[in-house]
């Protein structure tokens, strides 16, 4: 039935349906009332109900005592949908009081909140929001409702101001205004209004997720194992991020190109976020319009909120969209554009054009609007995702930089000086070839906060120090607290060191310790100084459901020592991973020493400013070799100038003059980036390194490699120089820790002759020196969550095999070379 031939006047039965005295009086009635809704749709319609006086029945209706939810329920979509229509919408304010009655609404509505009926509440408070947000974004509507209905919404706002910014939970309020669509005449609002709400908003955001990690904590799901992109997703404070940010972009597009056709971006072939920019600064010149005061209070909000919801890679694009055009205009970004122009322009041209601008585009509080007809491929992601992350850190720079407005609040318990720090910390994936695919990564750990004291030791390590000592380090939040390590060998301590290294110490020995003077004891076993020692290796551990798996077996095995050929938390930028992660590997790194070395995800290189290892090098403080009687690991850096003119190759020719093979048979080296590699995955990364430093570790003899990046397993023979060699190297690549990043399923076929075992599944190794001539080598896959042995070789010392002595005026001739 069409509904512009609906009159109500000539609808049979409609007073008695509506008014039905029946035993089906309620069915009848909503029946009639669905009716209503569903032949509201064109303005025709909305003269035929005015004229029958429609909505003025139901409002009335709405506010009788005799009124349930259910009849509420649809009478509140009907107003809803009817202020979408201009004439119905002037209609209702001036004629019908809609904000009075909006207000009455909001009134009876907090006694049933107040009765914990807060799924109705909610609907009204977003019902509520949207239809107001509705009514004023019509056009040419200003000056008409300050004419007709200001005091109204005058009214209204207070009502809206106490249920949504002071009622007790604060959540429902918030989830209101998110319900409603991301309001374009976001930067109509004055300055200190702005920061107000936004200030609230967070710390409510802030307030509730917290509040839910804290009942996870309760509820022993510490561990849970939940996808991240999920939880990102479903947070309270991504959804404020999307709104937030939709309302930059609708809004700043809508105050500049309003004379717009909205097919514009077809038409102007616009297809990345440079020619947006372009066109917007064109469109801004004609229009002569001057920015309206509140880009640095969004902008800074908005990368607060980013750093609070962990790097969304699906909001990047858009959250970079909204920074770009709040900050183009902005007087503190002028001189960094004038200087930095092509930097900003060339990265701007790497990034698709954003989701909000497309006309098809619609808000969903429950998830984000996915364009269906954009397919980028697997390295045009990555450029876009690494693109977006320099932009990210160029704003977050240039907003610390300037003052901020938020600068000066001290409303809420938030810090505001996050809000512009540089510490937005991105968690970036490595570029792989274009031919190389990964598989779906495993779900990463979530890890709900909990409260301690300030100074209760966390993230608890050991490592070797040296000859019979032992390095502990622990992280507390008061930096005033004590560097001391209680410890003896039973649980009733003696001594105290005011240091962080301990010792001497026995070999083999159990020793308990606790640190800083109070929180938990721990205990760990010192190495043994005879034959056998074993040690657990994995690489490129990250913090997922694969490296608890990974975690889970190596606590089974019984090892001395854990070697981690780089690549541990997976933190890049995010600090917090590095937090998480401490938290993760506390009950096995506090009990084995854990000797580790940098792979790229601990490089933090942020362009155009400085880059280095900062957060690696301050939680884990590594020797770089370590000695025992038996065997000699040395930790190498694949990221440091490895050339024979650099400092650590002179460090490496130290080191190998002072060890003796007769004491030390056996010489293990660990780096991160692989020197014989058959997986298509970073392939080529490790040769400049080889070509400097293989010809010395081959003088020297060097038993076995291990290294990680690749994520896979492969174990080759003895090898040197690009082949077979019995007196070179036994490489083994073990990246396959749990990395988030997936497994690196592509070789190079067929495989080369120094390779003799690959596969491309997450597990550990175990290597047992077993005496001075023999070690056995075995790999652990863990792909069933069950540790299965699939790789298995005896290796023979090259001491024994006579290649130390044979190779001893060759290694010698290198070390005296200057």
């Amino acid at each position: 039935m069409r509904s512009s031939r609906l009159n109500v006047k000539n609808i049979l039965f409609f007073s008695n349906f509506f008014w039905s005295s029946s035993i089906n009086f309620k069915a009848e009635r909503l029946w009639i009332l669905r009716l209503v809704y569903a032949g509201l749709n064109f303005e025709d319609d909305a003269k035929i109900y005015m004229k029958n006086s429609v909505l003025e029945t139901l409002m009335s209706f709405y506010v009788s005592p005799i009124s349930d939810d259910e009849s509420k329920e649809l009478i509140l979509q009907v107003v809803k949908k009817a202020v979408k229509l201009h004439k119905m919408a002037r209609y209702l304010v001036e004629q019908c009081g809609l904000f009075s009655w909006l207000s009455s609404v909001l009134s009876i509505s907090s006694e049933s909140h107040f009765r914990d009926e807060k799924s109705l509440f909610l609907l009204q408070l977003g019902v509520v929001s949207e239809v107001v947000n509705d009514v004023i974004s019509s056009r040419n509507m200003t000056e008409w409702l300050q004419k007709y209905a200001l005091e109204q919404l005058m009214e209204l706002t207070s009502h809206l101001y106490k249920f949504l910014i002071l009622c007790y939970s604060r959540e429902l309020g918030l989830n209101a205004i998110l319900m409603s669509a991301p309001p374009v005449a976001i930067f109509c609002l004055s300055r200190e209004k702005l920061s107000s709400f936004i200030m609230w908003a967070i710390s409510a955001a802030v307030e509730v997720e917290s509040a839910k990690m804290l009942q996870r904590k309760e509820s022993h799901q510490c561990f849970a194992i939940i996808p991240e992109e999920e939880l990102q997703e479903n947070s309270l404070i991504s959804k404020l991020l999307r709104w937030l940010t939709a309302s930059v972009i609708l809004g700043k597009l809508d105050w500049k190109s309003n004379d717009l056709d909205p097919e514009f971006p077809k038409m102007l072939n616009i297809k990345t976020l440079q020619s947006l920019m372009d066109h917007v600064e064109s469109a801004c010149r004609e229009n002569s319009k001057s920015s309206y005061g509140c880009e640095e209070i969004l902008a800074s909000a908005i990368i607060y909120l980013q750093q609070l919801a962990g790097t969304n890679y699906k909001m990047l694009p858009s959250v970079t969209t909204a920074l770009s055009l709040l900050l183009s205009d902005a007087s503190i970004f002028a001189g960094f554009l004038h200087n930095n122009g092509s930097v900003v322009k060339s990265l701007w041209s790497k990034i698709g054009f954003p989701a909000e601008a497309n006309p098809a585009w619609r808000w969903s509080f429950y998830q984000p609007w996915k364009d269906l007809t954009l397919e980028l491929t697997g390295s045009q992601k990555m450029e876009e995702l690494h693109a977006c992350q320099s932009l990210l850190v160029i704003f977050s720079n240039v907003l610390g930089k300037g003052p901020s407005e938020l600068q000066t609040k001290r409303e809420t318990a938030m810090d505001p000086k996050l809000i512009i720090t540089l510490v937005f910390l991105i968690s970036a994936t490595v570029i792989a070839a274009q031919e190389y695919v990964r598989p779906p990564p495993r779900k990463a750990l979530h890890f709900p906060w909990s409260q301690k004291h300030s100074s209760h030791p966390q993230q608890v390590h050991i490592s070797l120090a040296g000859d019979k000592h032992m390095r502990v380090t622990w992280i507390t939040n008061d930096k005033s607290a004590p560097s001391i390590v209680e410890y003896g060998t039973s649980s009733a301590k003696s001594g105290k060191i005011h240091h962080t290294v301990i010792g001497p110490l026995e070999h083999g020995t159990v020793y308990f310790y606790q640190c800083g003077g109070q929180g938990p004891e721990f205990q760990f076993k010192t190495p043994p100084a005879q034959f056998p020692i074993t040690f657990a290796v994995a690489g490129d551990m990250g913090q997922t459901e694969w490296t608890k798996s990974t975690l889970d077996h190596i606590d089974q095995c019984k090892y001395d020592v854990h070697l981690l050929p780089g690549d541990l938390s997976y933190a890049d930028y995010m600090q917090s991973r590095w937090d998480t992660f401490g938290e993760l590997v506390q009950p096995l790194a506090s009990a084995r020493p854990w000797m580790v070395t940098q792979g790229n995800h601990e490089k933090e290189n942020i362009p155009l400013l400085k880059d280095g290892f900062a957060s690696y090098n301050s939680r884990w403080k590594m020797p770089y070799e370590e000695s025992g009687s038996s065997v000699h690991a040395i930790m190498l850096g694949s990221y440091t100038d490895y050339d024979e003119y650099s400092d650590q190759y002179r460090w490496l020719k130290a080191d190998l003059s002072k060890v003796d093979r007769q004491k030390t048979p056996w010489l293990v080296v660990l780096f991160h980036v692989p020197w014989y590699n058959s997986n298509k995955a970073h392939q080529g990364e490790g040769d400049s390194m080889m070509a400097a430093m293989e010809p010395l570790l081959y003088a020297a003899s060097v038993d076995i490699v291990l290294a990680g990046h690749v994520h896979a397993y492969e174990r080759t023979k003895r090898v040197n120089s690009g082949k077979s060699d019995t007196c070179g190297s036994v490489h083994i690549t073990i990246g396959d820790g749990g990395n988030r990043e997936g497994l690196a399923h592509k070789y190079i076929n067929p495989s080369p002759e120094w390779s003799v075992f690959r596969e491309a599944s997450f597990g550990h190794g175990e290597l047992k020196i077993v005496n001075s001539t023999h070690a056995f080598w075995t790999w652990h896959r863990n792909d069933d969550d069950e540790p299965v042995r699939s790789d298995q070789v005896w290796i023979t010392s090259l001491l024994s095999s006579g290649c130390v002595a044979e190779k001893r005026h060759e290694l010698r001739s290198i070390l005296v070379a200057p």
